[in-house]
């Protein structure tokens, strides 16, 4: 039995033929379109360059054949809630707040496809969206991915970013969402620097977890973001390697995903902040410069949102 629903009163209709995703998701503003909501068959992201500006609580569902994809993104932008869904062939993307919505045949695959696609814009009334939304991802529940690292995951800064050998992960080298937002000011002429680059995260901590007999790891970087799982050889690899500078039993601090089961409703059994490897000659091999990256055009301002139309 089919399940529809008729939408009165739209604005517009706009008709696209082998859409560009680039352009198309250019003009988002996390402050006005809010969070992103894609159902895709096949799916890639190594050619995008548009992930950074998404609300971090955004949600992707992608055929379960993509699935290996999808966690090789999450490595990258592990604070996004991805799940893999079988026998899903859709292609949608909702922008919640605004309303925005784009459905055709077109999968988040590639800048320019190589079939002939066609797609569809317009912007739902706010008063069904909620009804649009469960009608088109209500029922793609799908596994729930994880980013979860493991030791040949990790790397150690070399000196000019950070101090000598202290642990980073992969999300770290990414420019992020918080970096884009940010308002960054320089205290001589009150003004945004210019240029502005992007300053690479590190591997701050760890929270440790027991459910079940079975521990779980959970890292975050210096402003206490989540940046991914550890699986227990990478943790046993920094309490053997790294330097400890500080352990909190029952910690509660961090900021986790909403849709991560792990810290919802439960203190970490201890917190371990974690410093640079203690010996440094030995992990030479393991040392990378992470280059910085001019991000001063990509900055979301939020006056540029106001500008545009959002007046909340």
């Amino acid at each position: 039995m089919s399940k529809d629903f008729t939408l009165h009163r739209i604005p517009f209709v706009h008709l696209y033929r082998d859409l560009s995703f680039a352009d198309f998701f250019g003009r988002y503003d996390p402050w006005r379109d809010g969070k992103v909501m894609v159902a895709t068959y096949s799916f890639s992201h190594k050619d995008f360059g548009f992930w950074a500006k998404l609300l971090p609580d955004s949600v992707i569902y992608v055929h379960q054949k993509y699935e290996a994809t999808a966690l090789d993104f999450l490595r990258r932008y592990p604070w996004f809630e991805v799940r893999s869904v079988p026998r899903l062939h859709s292609k949608v993307v909702l922008f919640e707040k605004s309303g925005v919505l784009l459905v055709g045949s077109e999968n988040l695959y590639a800048p320019s496809s190589s079939f002939s696609e066609v797609m569809i814009e317009t912007v739902v009334p706010e008063a069904d969206r909620q009804r649009v939304r469960d009608l088109l991802f209500g029922g793609l529940h799908g596994k729930l991915l994880f980013c979860k690292y493991g030791v040949k995951d990790l790397r150690l800064h070399r000196h000019g970013n950070f101090d000598e050998g202290i642990p980073f992960v992969p999300c770290n080298a990414e420019v992020d969402h918080w970096d884009l937002i940010a308002n960054v000011i320089s205290f001589k002429n009150l003004r945004p620097p210019n240029p502005e680059f992007h300053k690479p995260q590190r591997l701050y901590a760890v929270f440790e977890y027991e459910i079940s007999g079975r521990k779980h790891y959970l890292a975050i970087n210096r402003g206490y973001g989540y940046c991914g799982d550890l699986d227990e050889e990478a943790f046993t690899w920094l309490m053997a390697n790294c330097s400890i500078e500080h352990v909190h039993e029952g910690y509660q601090d961090g900021h986790f995903p909403v849709y991560h089961p792990i810290p919802k409703d439960r203190l970490a059994d201890r917190a371990i902040w974690f410093g640079p490897v203690k010996d440094q000659e030995k992990h030479e091999g393991l040392k990378v410069t992470v280059q910085r990256v001019d991000i001063t055009h990509r900055k979301i301002r939020r006056r540029d949102s106001l500008a545009a139309g959002d007046t909340a």
